[in-house]
């Protein structure tokens, strides 16, 4: 078993419910950006075909909300992703200061405080930020990729599957 396994058992599994919350949140924030570009094209393509203005302006107003909701859905799963992450990341700062406190004369007595400290409180804080950006931008990202090629591969199967080989 892998530390990243017991990692996310152990200290990521009681918040379960945060991480539905996150992953739906990201799945919809990624659908709502596939889907303004298509709001743009719908709107090039009937403007082209001289629709009338009040049915352009639907669509504008249609794609400007969405481009609204897609900020209001970013700031959500950033938040979620902080508070998932600090209290994820504030269950394992007690393991280690825990196991750290257990640990016989002669190591303490070879380190100082302060490192001790810094170690327990500054490696979480970054394995904290790890998780709760990089970790979500990078599946979050990787979703968008694969959504961009299917909404390609859907208007155009030759060009979705130029760019799926290009991709890979």
């Amino acid at each position: 078993m892998t530390s990243t396994s017991i990692f996310f058992r152990r200290y990521l599994r009681p918040h379960h419910g945060s991480l539905l919350l996150l992953a739906a949140i990201i799945v919809l924030t990624i659908s709502l950006q596939i889907a303004i570009p298509v709001l743009a094209g719908r709107f090039i393509d009937r403007a082209l075909e001289g629709a009338p203005l009040r049915a352009l302006l639907n669509i504008a107003i249609a794609a400007t909300l969405v481009a609204l909701l897609v900020q209001l859905l970013t700031v959500a799963e950033s938040w979620v992703a902080e508070r998932l992450s600090w209290a994820a990341t504030n269950a394992l700062r007690l393991d280690l200061a825990a196991h750290v406190l257990r640990l016989d004369y002669a190591f303490q007595s070879a380190h100082t405080q302060g490192e001790l400290i810094e170690r327990v409180d500054g490696d979480v804080g970054n394995l904290a930020r790890f998780f709760s950006r990089f970790v979500i931008n990078v599946v979050g990202n990787g979703l968008l990729i694969l959504g961009i090629l299917a909404l390609m591969l859907r208007i155009d199967w030759r060009i979705g599957l130029a760019m799926t080989i290009l991709t890979v």
